[in-house]
């Protein structure tokens, strides 16, 4: 089956990218020199672009505009309801929506789904992020470019490359890099806290240092009186950086409730799963040191 844009040659894409150049809009207009966001939706096919304007500095350090872009596709789920205020509240995935495109490509999807009684209207579609590898693009009249090889290719616009081996082994190399600083600041942090707090505060910090004396205050006083509504108060409270009083408890008591707001645990349950919480952070911690170096290799 042939598709709206079929046969066309170089000429005609041409022609086509300059009509499309004319047709892309701007949906967040701001000041020429700020970020600036753009759309293109193609009436004939009903497929939808969007182009992100951003300002970087070239190598010689100076401003310079680049356009990133991607292209709004279905997800295979259809929304089946909403509350007065708009929110969804039922949707259902449909297989139809990928086996057509399969079939016919993305030029000829809407149309054929609108013939077999698909609502495409509330087709749930999503567009792409900035990644690894993501395509940058010098100008909106190489963004319409792009635009008018895809629809004439029947295909999705691909808004990332895939990295060379070379590129995957740098990438790696620096993910571990930025690990081992990270699991280094985490053992200066549990070393200050093991050193400077006492008693039941021994090894607790957050990303701020230290944990608050009004946060101390409250987490004592519970331990001398519990109570349901205390313990809704204190719960959420960073004790390890990444972890909370909750996940202690829950961690130390494989009963103690996920979710909801049933139950509080006794004060000698809540010291000892703080106590047996900061022990397993300092384990870890020194465990994942062990796994990286500073120069981004794993330590054998």
């Amino acid at each position: 089956m042939e598709h709206v844009y079929s046969h066309l040659g170089a000429a005609e894409i041409s022609d086509l990218a300059v009509k499309i150049f004319a047709n892309i809009v701007p949906i967040l207009p701001t000041d020429e020199d700020d970020d600036r966001t753009y759309s293109y939706a193609d009436s004939k096919t009903r497929r939808e672009f969007q182009i992100h304007r951003s300002e970087e500095l070239d190598d010689a350090n100076k401003p310079c505009a680049r356009f990133f872009m991607s292209e709004f596709v279905p997800t295979g789920v259809v929304i089946t309801g909403k509350n007065k205020k708009g929110h969804v509240t039922r949707s259902e995935v449909e297989p139809a929506i990928a086996e057509t495109e399969k079939r016919l490509g993305p030029n000829g999807l809407m149309q054929a789904l609108d013939e077999a009684g698909i609502d495409t209207m509330n087709l749930v579609q999503m567009g792409g992020g900035y990644g690894v590898g993501s395509i940058f693009h010098s100008s909106l009249e190489g963004c319409a470019e792009e635009i008018a090889k895809s629809l004439a290719a029947n295909t999705r616009y691909q808004y990332f490359r895939h990295l060379t081996d070379q590129e995957k082994v740098k990438m790696e190399r620096s993910d571990a890099v930025q690990s081992h600083e990270y699991w280094k600041s985490e053992r200066a942090a549990m070393d200050r806290a093991l050193s400077s707090e006492k008693g039941v505060f021994k090894g607790c910090f957050t990303m701020f240092g230290s944990v608050s004396e009004e946060y101390k205050r409250k987490i004592l006083a519970y331990l001398n009186n519990p109570s349901h509504e205390a313990w809704q108060e204190i719960r959420g409270y960073i004790v390890t950086n990444t972890g909370t009083l909750w996940q202690a408890w829950c961690a130390y008591n494989p009963e103690a409730p996920r979710s909801g707001n049933v139950g509080y645990p006794s004060k000698d349950e809540l010291t000892e799963a703080l106590r047996a919480f900061v022990r397993e952070r300092d384990k870890e911690i020194s465990a994942r040191l062990k796994e990286t170096s500073p120069v981004g290799l794993r330590a054998v």
